[in-house]
């Protein structure tokens, strides 16, 4: 979307942007070699930045740390891999 007035109509195909609490999404996943890769953005809360985030592929059974190339400031977007 480039323009405010034709973000509205986005927001319905969005509708887990919207719930609450939201700390964290995944933007982009790859296979490479039989590995999974995943890439997104955590935020964190009014009280500090992002401390960590991990990632499950297997329904919560087993958690993966993910890297933060750089911490985002208090309420930003932090990029995870």
């Amino acid at each position: 979307v480039h323009a405010r007035d034709n973000a509205e109509a986005c927001w319905s195909r969005v509708p887990f942007l919207r719930a609450k609490p939201l700390n964290s999404v995944i933007v982009s996943n790859r296979v490479e070699n039989a590995t999974l890769y995943v890439q997104g953005y955590a935020v964190g809360g009014a009280n500090g930045q992002v401390g960590c985030t991990y990632v499950t592929t297997d329904e919560d059974h087993m958690w993966h740390p993910a890297r933060m190339p750089y911490q985002g400031s208090r309420r930003s977007w932090t990029p995870w891999e």
